[in-house]
């Protein structure tokens, strides 16, 4: 599976709403909010993932993780700590790019303020 066109695809058909957010988040049983820690980090991936060259981009997921975690060696993290942080970004998945595009205002739900549920700009209602 290719991270960034699963990324695209993902956001592209539950914008449209041709899968309905229960069908793309499976059968995980996760937070549908990313923490501030996960939040941050998927953050910092995103940032060096989107200047890499195409072929990076495209690549295999162990291929890119592989890339960033030496990145991050490079930087001063320990071969534990680069390791932590590619398991941290392979358990929230898509989360934090939902919860990246829920954050910005022009894609952000409206409340309705008879719900009691949390909304997303991906909710189905």
């Amino acid at each position: 599976m290719k991270l960034r066109r699963s990324v695209i695809a993902l956001v592209v058909f539950v914008s449209l709403g041709l899968v309905p957010i229960s069908a793309a988040a499976g059968p995980q049983v996760q937070s549908p909010l990313a923490t501030d820690e996960e939040q941050r980090v998927y953050e910092a991936f995103r940032a060096w993932i989107t200047t890499q060259p195409a072929d990076v981009q495209q690549a295999d997921d162990d291929v890119v993780y592989g890339r960033y975690a030496a990145l991050l060696q490079t930087q001063g993290k320990s071969a534990k700590d680069a390791s932590s942080t590619i398991e941290l970004l392979r358990k929230i998945g898509d989360r934090a790019e939902v919860e990246r595009w829920n954050r910005i205002p022009a894609y952000s739900p409206r409340r309705n303020p008879d719900s009691t549920q949390p909304q997303t700009c991906f909710s189905s209602t």
